[in-house]
């Protein structure tokens, strides 16, 4: 897969689908940007009210790496995630954002090579 040019610096993407753990409602296709630096993995609020998902009826406080910007408490859901061929049950945040964010809790369950100079992510 090609790195996302649209940015500066590129960042590496890779497509996912996400899910419903239960209901009727089908899988989405998404970007999601890998994010090395984040523990958990955040959707779009917008897919969340798609797949019809239910909060958990817990919220977690995140923080920032920039320090400007406030710690806020976010809703979780559950939700299928699947990349390439793995599939996983996953507990997921969401947030006004155009893209998935793919954290460790996903990317440490996967084998990935990185190709920077070539702007190119595999799944191996």
């Amino acid at each position: 897969m090609q790195y996302d040019i649209s940015k500066s610096p590129p960042f590496p993407c890779i497509r996912v689908e996400v899910g419903p753990l239960r209901g009727s409602a089908s899988s989405i296709p998404n970007d999601a940007k890998v994010d090395t630096g984040a523990a958990g993995t955040i959707i779009p609020t917008r897919l969340a009210k798609q797949l019809g998902l239910l909060p958990l009826g817990e919220s977690v406080l995140v923080k920032a790496f920039d320090p400007s910007i406030p710690a806020r408490y976010l809703p979780a859901y559950y939700v299928i995630l699947a990349v390439g061929t793995t599939k996983m049950e996953l507990k997921v945040l969401a947030i006004q954002r155009s893209e998935v964010l793919l954290g460790r809790d996903v990317l440490n369950k996967l084998k990935l090579l990185l190709d920077g100079p070539s702007e190119t992510l595999d799944i191996l």
